[in-house]
């Protein structure tokens, strides 16, 4: 198995893929875990307004339907349902 391909950088972060979930390497610290959370669906018009209003979530949400992932102090979760 290569592991390599469960890890991806994104904004200098690392991204482990977990059970068919993205997760940002940042959940994991201290400081980020009484950040409040936010659930999107995939492709939902909330979906759509998240990239339009934080740009930079473009890198994160391009890994695919279900990823989750801290971006300018909100705990950002797409899932697929």
């Amino acid at each position: 198995r290569n592991l390599a391909e469960g890890i991806f950088n994104v904004q200098g972060r690392a991204q482990y893929l977990t059970n068919g979930q993205w997760l940002d390497a940042a959940l994991w610290e201290p400081a980020n875990q009484s950040l409040p959370e936010r659930q999107i669906q995939f492709n939902s018009k909330a979906y759509f307004e998240l990239l339009e209003n934080e740009p930079e979530s473009a890198a994160f949400l391009s890994l695919g339907r279900n990823v989750r992932f801290v971006l300018n102090g909100v705990i950002w979760e797409i899932t697929e349902s």
